[in-house]
């Protein structure tokens, strides 16, 4: 299947809002499920979850973190967002990873939609996955196009008491998962930066006919990157303090702001 065949881009015409589809690179790996259960005193880490026991990991008193690599399956996704209470437009959303980047409100939960990127050199490419999060009271929801270790940094200060992410509630939770997630892009521009500086040095010693299809390559998969940056930051400092007044969260307003401004 060539790469045009293997992308679903739009949902068919007339479909209705909320309709479940996944659209992207398609996939038929199965759904894995992991849940991370916390407070200061106790880390409890249940690699195997399963859409049964995700409403008594949801009704537990500490901080619950649901990790979920796969949103191909809207089966899962749509038993996902029963049990959480997730709104069908937030799912449709979550299973469209050629949406871009995004923050929206509903119904007492906070969705944002981000991209990782990371720059292949054996292969010249600049590969992008989307991840997406629900932020609600008391847990954060993660949605993964496919396993990663992405997450291990954040996973190894949760393991380690006395950090302070322990001590802290959802926001702080989500803002750290954001982080990692921009902390990627900036990995991701050096090592392109270094590849680039290869080039140009290339070019000056020898120059060939390859290298103007390297420099192409590049312009493309350097305008597909500007494409996943975050949105206005006027209308991101908004959503964010609605979000913080509706939880009374009052340090999530300056984590946020703080991640765009870096960005």
């Amino acid at each position: 299947m060539n790469e045009e065949s293997s992308l679903r881009k739009r949902h068919p015409i007339g479909a209705p809002p909320g309709t479940l589809m996944h659209l992207g690179e398609q996939r038929s790996d199965p759904v894995s499920m992991q849940v991370v259960t916390y407070d200061r005193d106790e880390v409890l880490i249940n690699p195997e979850a399963t859409v049964d026991n995700l409403v008594s990991h949801l009704e537990d008193p500490r901080l619950t973190w649901i990790m979920i690599s796969g949103v191909h399956d809207p089966v899962v996704t749509r038993t996902v967002g029963e049990c959480c209470s997730i709104h069908p437009l937030f799912l449709e959303d979550i299973m469209n990873t050629m949406i871009r980047p995004k923050i929206e409100i509903l119904d007492g939960q906070i969705l944002v939609i981000m991209k990782t990127a990371d720059y292949h050199p054996q292969t010249r490419e600049i590969i992008q996955r989307q991840v997406s999060l629900i932020i609600g009271p008391g847990y954060v929801i993660t949605f993964s196009e496919e396993p990663s270790d992405i997450f291990d940094p954040l996973l190894k200060r949760i393991r380690t008491k006395g950090s302070l992410i322990r001590s802290k509630a959802a926001d702080f939770l989500g803002y750290a998962v954001m982080d990692i997630l921009i902390d990627r892009y900036y990995h991701m521009l050096d090592s392109l930066e270094e590849e680039i500086e290869l080039l140009e040095n290339a070019i000056l010693d020898e120059p060939r006919q390859e290298h103007s299809m390297r420099i192409h390559r590049f312009r493309t998969q350097l305008i597909t990157f500007s494409r996943s940056r975050a949105r206005n930051p006027v209308w991101v400092n908004f959503t964010i303090s609605r979000f913080a007044t509706m939880f009374l969260l009052p340090h999530f307003p300056g984590f946020f702001q703080e991640l765009f401004i870096i960005c």
